[in-house]
């Protein structure tokens, strides 16, 4: 299946973390990612190529062990404090309410959950406003891994095998602004 982009979706994270040293921060952090549904044309290829088009509601939770180098050593009220920083984890992804239409039939998929590696780099700049908080703009590429179905579609009970299952690769970059305070 080519073209498929289940589309922008809002997170909500949870992280605790602390300053190894100056610059060096180490983070635990889980990050809930809200469901995208979307319809795309998409393109199968089972011997020959066919056009048609899905609907589905994608989604990734992690759990991520991360480490970020901040570049500065001071914090305070006003400064800038530029970083980056890299991550690795599991990734459980979600592929559901999958139907398909091609031009001359409809059928739906069962819904699929996957567990995977998971990997993120990328950077961000914190803002102090105060000695012990901070506000956060940064952005990563976050590749929770990959989720695939299974090998069938339903319509009607009756049963109507695919060549391989669908696979969705949720890999995308992510953006977020966060409030830090440190104890």
């Amino acid at each position: 299946m080519n073209n498929y982009d289940p589309g922008a979706a809002d997170g909500v994270s949870l992280a605790a973390g602390y300053f190894v040293t100056p610059n060096f921060r180490a983070e635990l952090s889980l990050d809930y990612g809200l469901a995208s549904e979307d319809t795309d044309r998409i393109s199968y290829t089972r011997g020959s190529t066919v056009q048609g088009t899905v609907s589905a509601s994608a989604y990734s939770r992690t759990l991520m062990v991360n480490g970020y180098f901040h570049f500065r050593d001071t914090r305070g009220a006003g400064q800038l404090d530029p970083y980056v920083g890299a991550g690795l984890g599991l990734g459980v992804n979600h592929f559901e309410d999958v139907s398909t239409q091609i031009p001359t039939t409809s059928a739906t998929v069962d819904d699929s959950d996957d567990i995977d590696w998971a990997f993120r780099v990328g950077g961000g700049v914190m803002v102090w406003l105060a000695r012990r908080c901070s506000a956060d703009l940064s952005i990563f590429y976050l590749d929770p891994g990959s989720v695939t179905t299974a090998d069938r579609a339903y319509k009607e009970g009756v049963t109507v095998p695919f060549a391989e299952g669908l696979e969705l690769n949720l890999a995308s970059f992510t953006y977020s602004l966060a409030m830090l305070y440190r104890f």
